[in-house]
């Protein structure tokens, strides 16, 4: 049985090729389902994750995309993270920018390289350019959507602090006339009004802000 054996990560990869080459002839209506376990679930080397993928890639380049939103951030095997990173560059998927933000932003178990070297930022330099890089984070910052994508604008504030760009943010938190109906941005901007001269403070704080959901020293 071909499903049986691909739904088994412990089955040699030769297997496994047999059992995607017999569904492609004639895909179960679970296919594209047992095609996304395979990308994420441990067990499986990655030529055969990689057939995954390109599989699909050709049957549902959206149900793709929406896989590796959620996943990539979680991926704990290095070499399998670095290719799709590559990947995505690759294909130029520009809408994957958010996801390899937060990907990039999380700190990876093992890594002991340069930050710098992170797959992911280096598939950001890739569709952007490394000129750009700030600005692209930057600009997620400020349009991401302040409730839906909070972790993500939280994300963003963490990786620019961690790589010297603490006088962009302090920039952004004293231009009132950037997103100047953003909550957060305007209740920042409030109290550094009140204590100009702390404003590296209040950039320092922001992450625990947004955490909170709330500028109160009692929450």
């Amino acid at each position: 049985d071909p499903q049986k054996t691909l739904a088994n990560p412990g089955a040699l990869p030769t297997q496994q090729e047999a059992a995607l080459q017999q569904l492609d002839a004639n895909p179960p209506k679970d296919y594209d389902k047992q095609l996304r376990r395979v990308l994420f679930q441990p067990g499986y080397v990655q030529a055969i994750r990689e057939q995954a993928f390109d599989r699909l890639q050709r049957r549902d380049l959206k149900q793709l995309k929406e896989t590796l939103q959620v996943s990539l951030p979680k991926l704990d095997a290095l070499a399998w993270r670095e290719w799709l990173c590559e990947r995505i560059a690759k294909e130029g998927w520009t809408d994957l920018t958010p996801t390899l933000v937060r990907a990039w932003s999380v700190p990876f178990p093992g890594w002991k390289d340069r930050d710098d070297d992170r797959p992911e930022r280096l598939a950001l330099i890739a569709m952007h350019g490394q000129d750009h890089l700030v600005d692209v984070v930057l600009d997620l910052l400020v349009n991401a959507d302040p409730i839906k994508e909070q972790n993500l604008r939280l994300r963003c504030w963490e990786l620019l602090q961690r790589h010297g760009q603490r006088e962009r943010l302090v920039a952004l938190v004293a231009d009132s006339s950037v997103k100047p109906d953003d909550a957060l941005l305007g209740g920042l901007r409030a109290i550094a009004q009140m204590i100009s001269y702390e404003m590296p403070l209040i950039v320092s704080t922001l992450p625990v802000v947004m955490l909170t959901g709330s500028l109160s020293l009692v929450d």
